[in-house]
Protein backbone atom coordinates (compact mmCIF):
# COMPACT_ATOMS: atom_id res chain seq x y z
CA UNK A 1 0.00 0.00 0.00
CA UNK A 2 1.47 3.06 -0.71
CA UNK A 3 0.95 5.79 2.05
CA UNK A 4 0.96 9.41 1.33
CA UNK A 5 1.27 12.71 2.02
CA UNK A 6 1.93 15.66 -0.35
CA UNK A 7 0.97 19.30 0.46
CA UNK A 8 -0.80 21.11 -1.74
CA UNK A 9 -2.09 24.53 -2.90
CA UNK A 10 -5.57 23.81 -3.01
CA UNK A 11 -6.79 26.69 -4.76
CA UNK A 12 -4.00 25.97 -7.56
CA UNK A 13 -2.98 22.12 -7.64
CA UNK A 14 -4.69 19.43 -9.87
CA UNK A 15 -6.25 17.12 -7.04
CA UNK A 16 -8.68 15.07 -8.77
CA UNK A 17 -5.95 13.84 -11.64
CA UNK A 18 -3.61 13.39 -9.05
CA UNK A 19 -5.72 10.94 -6.79
CA UNK A 20 -7.04 9.04 -9.46
CA UNK A 21 -3.51 8.34 -11.14
CA UNK A 22 -2.12 7.32 -7.39
CA UNK A 23 -5.53 5.07 -7.22
CA UNK A 24 -4.83 3.80 -10.87
CA UNK A 25 -1.24 2.86 -10.00
CA UNK A 26 -3.02 1.06 -6.56
CA UNK A 27 -5.23 -0.64 -8.60
CA UNK A 28 -3.17 -2.37 -11.42
CA UNK A 29 0.53 -2.89 -12.12
CA UNK A 30 1.41 0.02 -14.20
CA UNK A 31 4.80 1.01 -15.45
CA UNK A 32 4.53 3.40 -17.53
CA UNK A 33 2.04 6.88 -17.26
CA UNK A 34 1.58 9.10 -20.45
CA UNK A 35 0.96 12.79 -19.64
CA UNK A 36 -0.71 15.60 -21.45
CA UNK A 37 -1.67 19.12 -20.38
CA UNK A 38 -2.87 21.89 -22.70
CA UNK A 39 -0.13 23.89 -20.73
CA UNK A 40 2.82 22.59 -20.57
CA UNK A 41 4.47 24.08 -17.43
CA UNK A 42 1.40 22.56 -15.40
CA UNK A 43 1.96 19.08 -17.21
CA UNK A 44 6.16 19.71 -16.43
CA UNK A 45 4.83 20.44 -12.62
CA UNK A 46 2.10 17.68 -12.16
CA UNK A 47 5.28 14.99 -13.77
CA UNK A 48 7.56 16.14 -11.57
CA UNK A 49 4.79 16.04 -8.10
CA UNK A 50 3.90 12.38 -9.31
CA UNK A 51 7.39 11.53 -9.70
CA UNK A 52 8.14 12.88 -5.55
CA UNK A 53 5.28 10.37 -4.43
CA UNK A 54 5.06 7.55 -6.58
CA UNK A 55 7.53 4.45 -7.33
CA UNK A 56 10.98 5.29 -8.69
CA UNK A 57 10.05 2.31 -11.19
CA UNK A 58 7.18 4.06 -12.71
CA UNK A 59 8.29 6.09 -15.59
CA UNK A 60 6.46 8.86 -16.12
CA UNK A 61 6.35 11.42 -19.19
CA UNK A 62 4.89 14.61 -20.52
CA UNK A 63 3.99 14.13 -24.02
CA UNK A 64 3.14 16.88 -26.59
CA UNK A 65 -0.53 16.13 -28.06
CA UNK A 66 -3.49 13.84 -26.82
CA UNK A 67 -2.86 12.22 -30.02
CA UNK A 68 0.62 11.19 -28.99
CA UNK A 69 -0.90 9.62 -25.31
CA UNK A 70 -3.49 8.08 -26.81
CA UNK A 71 -1.38 6.19 -29.33
CA UNK A 72 1.26 5.00 -26.07
CA UNK A 73 -1.43 3.59 -24.00
CA UNK A 74 -3.88 1.33 -23.05
CA UNK A 75 -5.89 3.08 -20.59
CA UNK A 76 -6.84 6.57 -20.35
CA UNK A 77 -8.23 8.45 -17.13
CA UNK A 78 -9.13 12.21 -17.61
CA UNK A 79 -9.76 14.96 -14.89
CA UNK A 80 -10.74 18.63 -15.36
CA UNK A 81 -11.15 20.97 -13.03
CA UNK A 82 -12.20 23.59 -16.09
CA UNK A 83 -15.65 24.73 -16.35
CA UNK A 84 -14.74 25.54 -20.00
Amino acid sequence: MLKLYYKFNFATEPLQGFYQLIAAVEAADIENIYLYNRTPSKGEKFTDDLSAVLSKDINIVALDTVEEVVESTETIVTATTSSN
